[in-house]
């Protein structure tokens, strides 16, 4: 370190060369945290960040058959995990009342 704000990085794990990292960035990250930080939540973070950036966004058109995969894959490949990285449900549970609603019946 030189001074209170300055890094220097000679080296990166070899991993970093897979992915677009910003490095800067991540050390900003990384310093900003209070507490310890290990390598493997560094980790965690950026392949978190990398499904995000590859996901199907909403309003994405999807014909049947990706959308049929899409819960399959999820249902086998996700387990107990309801929620995206950032809390958002991928389920909800709605009763008859409220798709009635929703079709104005």
């Amino acid at each position: 370190m030189f001074g209170d704000a300055k890094v220097s990085v000679y080296a990166v794990p070899q991993i970093f060369s897979l992915y677009k990292i910003d490095i800067e960035k991540l050390l900003d990250h990384v310093l900003s945290q209070e507490g310890e930080l290990s390598f493997d939540h560094v980790l965690d973070m950026i392949f978190a960040t990398k499904a995000c950036k590859t996901s199907i966004k909403a309003g994405e058109k999807l014909n049947y058959y990706q959308m049929e995969q899409l819960v399959r894959d999820g249902l086998s490949h996700i387990d107990s995990m309801f929620v995206c990285q950032h809390g958002r449900p991928f389920f909800i549970q709605i009763d008859k009342k409220q798709i009635d609603g929703m079709m104005d019946r």
